[in-house]
């Protein structure tokens, strides 16, 4: 049976090519009436390749995308072959790919609720690979046809709540007082008729999609070592840029030259934050923003050049693309049960949305303008914006506002950077090479100081624990080896000596401790018995007596992490669907309760010193929050609406100081 059926002939208005894909029914699904199906379009239609129908309120909602792709059977193959994984590229991404092997820049922007295969699409796992690694297998594949050398770069950034995190930068720990700090490395940078540059991202040079995929990797345990919520999910956005040079005659296989750089081109591909947070995420709402003011064209969309796109940090990134500069695949993904109707209607919306705004930059003449790449050329135009801005800040004659010489130091000390940046890279490609090999022992290095084993450290038989996620991307990403003898878990611990780092809501220093003994048994123990939130398939250990773990266990610890056994050695098999009861599936809102009652403990107990540093939990409600803190013992409790049980909590903080009460 074929797992995917295509519906509509491919039918593009440039530079916008709109898709829908139609998650298949989940095993705990079947049976369960559909909000949402496809049906083909007529085949002498050419505006309408498509449509979906929704049972419910609304009879139908015809979707104008060029592409739906109705999913029977998750990972089902057809009878020649191919996958659905491998259908969805050749029809929606393979022809942007190939574009950009001649220099003409693609983005992949995908979009849809939780649960609606929004990440499987992009990245996929196992036999399922998903578009970004087998675009990046048909780059290196069309190079080699061509016989042409090809240069790439690797990063990949995220962006939560207009914070810009570098992903592959190796760090030792993603300390919550350190994250600010960290994310002010990144600043966007607007080069004229260059697009967006990041200031401070990590550029890899790579020569395989392994070594994309080892960066990928990277990037998704720095995200999961971030997350210190139980339930938090898809609630940011990660984009991963993959630049190259295009083919110009000898100037690829001329690494001596340093002055005349290659011009660059570049695929990127973007993961949206899930739909449900629309309302609550600046940049998903800026995303819908200036999609509805292209489509309508009217005088936001007129006359306003990049500040048009300055409404949030994802729109200032899509810009070229956005503005018709770059050609832009837009994937909806949509959930067909009943309890996801409303998120593909807003999906649906959106896709409308983008559909119209490609066809209001055709009437107004954007079809087929391109960004120029980057190249040797855009460290002059640097040179030269750098040069002006200093003549003016040196006369004040050109200064006609007072305060104007804030923003131009501010451009001119940003201009710098980005030239610093680019200089430094200006290498032969070997060097590159080789310090990309450095940056990956510095990756691997600040794994291990954490805790995080790799795949080499998982000796064949050891016991290790696997970190759960409501994500499923990120689920199983990180594993921690368990070695003879105790390993102690908590916020406050010495990795140096074998313990296990988890910091988070809820979190103690020193939180549990587990014990392999000679004989090849497990056992876990409370060690703030009383005080430290433990649980182990569901049931609370509430004392310092240590009980057995046994294989495919789950352990939680506070609100933030949630860990399950394996014995045995690497079990791909293992069950790993959370259950209902299990906290990392539950929405946000229903732990207002146990977060309202810890912070009126702590409180109520004066000579807990321990807890002094700040505890502080935030609703996400219309994107203010009211707060619970913890200042020093004695502090009291400013209450917010935690009544509102549509509203999802966010931590903002949570420190825990190594100091014991007296």
């Amino acid at each position: 049976m074929d797992g995917s059926r295509c519906l509509g002939a491919v039918f593009r208005t440039r530079p916008l090519l709109a898709a829908v894909r139609l998650r298949p029914l989940l095993p705990h699904e079947a049976g369960e009436p559909l909000a949402v199906q496809a049906v083909p379009s007529s085949p002498s239609s050419s505006a309408l390749p498509a449509v979906v129908v929704r049972r419910g309120p609304v009879d139908v909602l015809t979707c104008p995308a060029h592409l739906v792709f109705d999913e029977d059977e998750a990972g089902s193959v057809s009878s020649d072959g191919d996958s659905s994984q491998a259908r969805l590229y050749t029809n929606i991404l393979s022809d942007l790919v190939a574009e950009a092997t001649t220099g003409a820049s693609g983005t992949l922007v995908a979009y849809g609720g939780s649960g609606s295969g929004k990440s499987h699409s992009i990245l996929g796992y196992g036999d399922q690979p998903g578009l970004i690694p087998r675009a990046t297998l048909e780059l290196f594949r069309l190079a080699a046809a061509r016989r042409q050398q090809l240069q790439v770069w690797c990063s990949f950034l995220e962006v939560h709540q207009e914070r810009l995190i570098d992903l592959l930068a190796p760090r030792a720990a993603d300390h919550l007082e350190a994250a600010p700090d960290a994310s002010r490395l990144l600043e966007v940078l607007e080069l004229p008729g260059k697009g967006a540059q990041v200031i401070g991202l990590t550029e890899c040079a790579v020569q395989s999609i392994s070594e994309v995929q080892e960066l990928v990797d990277f990037g998704l345990k720095r995200r999961a070592v971030a997350s210190r919520l139980l339930g938090a999910r898809g609630r940011s956005h990660t984009v991963l840029y993959l630049n190259f040079s295009t083919p110009q005659g000898d100037i690829l296989a001329d690494e001596s030259c340093q002055e005349a750089e290659p011009e660059r081109t570049r695929l990127t591909f973007v993961d949206c934050a899930a739909s449900e947070q629309r309302g609550r995420d600046p940049s998903l709402d800026g995303l819908w923003e200036a999609l509805s003011d292209l489509a309508e064209g009217g005088s936001r969309a007129r006359g306003l050049g990049r500040s048009f796109y300055r409404r949030s940090r994802l729109t200032q990134l899509l810009q070229d693309s956005l503005g018709g500069h770059e050609r832009l695949v837009l994937l909806a993904t949509i959930t067909p049960t009943l309890c996801g109707a409303q998120e593909a209607q807003a999906s649906l919306q959106l896709i409308q949305a983008a559909v119209d705004a490609s066809a209001a930059l055709l009437r107004n003449g954007r079809e087929g303008l391109v960004s120029a790449p980057l190249g040797s050329r855009t460290n002059d135009l640097l040179r030269k914006e750098l040069e002006v801005l200093r003549r003016k800040l040196l006369t004040e004659a050109a200064l006609p506002r007072p305060g104007q010489e804030v923003g131009l130091k501010a451009r001119a000390e940003a201009l710098q950077r980005a030239l610093q940046e680019r200089e430094a890279v200006a290498v032969p490609f070997s060097q590159q090479l080789q310090q990309a090999e450095l940056l990956r022992e510095a990756q691997q290095s600040s794994l291990e100081v954490l805790g995080i084993s790799s795949e080499e450290d998982l000796d064949q038989g050891a016991p290790y624990l696997m970190r759960l996620s409501s994500d499923p991307m990120l689920t199983g990403c990180l594993v921690h080896a368990l070695g003879p003898g105790p390993l102690v878990l908590g916020a406050a611990v010495d990795t140096s000596t074998g313990g296990l780092l988890l910091e988070g809501l809820g979190m103690a220093p020193r939180h549990c401790q587990v014990t392999a003994t000679v004989d090849g048994r497990l056992w876990i123990a409370n060690l703030e018995p009383g005080r430290a939130r433990l649980r182990v398939n569901g049931r609370p250990l509430e004392t310092s007596h240590a009980e057995p773990l046994f294989h495919g266990d789950r352990v939680q610890l506070g609100w933030a992490h949630e860990l399950q056994l394996v014995c045995g050695g690497r079990d791909d098999t293992l069950e790993i669907a959370l259950e209902a009861d299990c906290a990392s599936s539950r929405p946000l809102h229903l732990l207002a309760e146990e977060a309202t009652a810890l912070a009126k403990e702590l409180v109520s107990d004066p000579t807990d010193g321990w807890f002094h540093e700040r505890f502080e939990v935030t609703t996400s409600a219309g994107g203010y929050g009211q707060a619970f803190r913890l200042q020093d013992s004695a502090s009291t409790i400013v209450e917010g609406s935690v009544a509102d049980q549509e509203a999802q909590l966010a931590v903002r903080s949570v420190l825990w100081s190594n100091e014991q009460g007296p």
